[in-house]
């Protein structure tokens, strides 16, 4: 049992919780050379919680990080260092899509970003104080960018983050450890996907 889900257990309520599945886009799944065994095999977890939240009737969101095709939404170190530029998630191509083993629901709400959080000139914030939302759990990708970009401006709008240790994905194991620590030291609660389930049962 991880410290998370013991910190968690007293006060989690799913009545106040919201699943958030964070740039689960086929150009960062399913094409080279972003897509890999570690990006691909946070699916299926992510599809049990996904599953399970739809049966509580939690609210769904998902974020996609979508680039302008002529770059005008990019900033200076983006444009520095030719990020943007490379063809990936491209506004109205497959590979921007979410993929089909997570594709949403009439219902749920998709939230285009043009930077790292999912919170960042997005209507993500009124949106989950709309519907009362405590606890945001979180899954996707990449840990180290979107995942905790999103979990720490949650934490600073006194949000709950609570991020699936299993159900994310950063460029290399390293990576994923670094941020996860982060996450739980600083800015909210790692659980893995089991123990959210568990969480979500107790309410």
């Amino acid at each position: 049992m991880s410290a998370g889900f013991s910190q968690l257990a007293p006060i989690f309520k799913a009545s106040q919780a919201a699943l958030l599945i964070s740039d689960m886009q086929n150009d960062y799944l399913k094409t080279a050379p972003l897509g890999s065994e570690r990006s691909r095999r946070t699916i299926a977890p992510t599809t049990r919680l996904l599953e399970t939240a739809r049966s509580l009737k939690l609210p769904v969101f998902y974020t996609r990080r979508i680039y302008r095709r002529d770059g005008l939404h990019s900033s200076p170190v983006h444009r520095l260092k030719n990020i943007g530029k490379t063809g990936i998630t491209v506004e109205g191509t497959w590979g921007a899509e979410i993929i089909d083993e997570l594709k949403p629901r009439p219902g749920e709400i998709v939230v285009d970003k043009i930077r790292y959080s999912g919170f960042f000139q997005t209507p993500l914030e009124t949106l989950l104080r709309g519907l009362k939302v405590t606890f945001l759990l979180l899954t996707g990708g990449s840990t180290q960018w979107g995942v905790e970009a999103t979990a720490r401006d949650a934490e600073q709008r006194d949000l709950i983050p609570i991020v699936m240790s299993d159900a994310t994905h950063a460029g290399t194991e390293e990576l994923q450890e670094a941020s996860l620590r982060n996450i739980s030291q600083f800015v909210g609660f790692v659980v893995t996907t089991d123990e959210a389930l568990r969480l979500l049962s107790q309410t």
